[in-house]
């Protein structure tokens, strides 16, 4: 018996720390993975079946809502993210 692992990663860098990340499948919107409060990098193994079409929602207090779209492939893949300061925000 052989058994095949196909366990790749998805990983974004450069965030701000703090940042709430999710990813989700474009097919039908199901979340794949994500953190309340991030590092400054966020890491997603998964196991490769097929390419799937992702987006990922990056939001942080004082910075621009942030979504990403993106493919899974099979092998790994990083993803360096831009956040920017929200200039128009204003703590209530």
């Amino acid at each position: 018996t052989t058994t095949i692992n196909n366990t790749v990663s998805y990983t974004l860098t450069n965030l701000v720390s703090g940042s709430e990340v999710r990813i989700f499948k474009v097919s039908d919107s199901s979340e794949l993975a994500g953190v309340e409060s991030s590092g400054t990098s966020f890491n997603y193994d998964y196991t490769y079946v097929a390419d799937t079409d992702i987006y990922v929602i990056i939001q942080k207090t004082n910075y621009e809502w942030l979504r990403i779209n993106d493919t899974l492939i099979s092998t790994d893949k990083s993803q360096k993210v831009l956040q920017r300061v929200d200039l128009n925000y204003v703590n209530p």
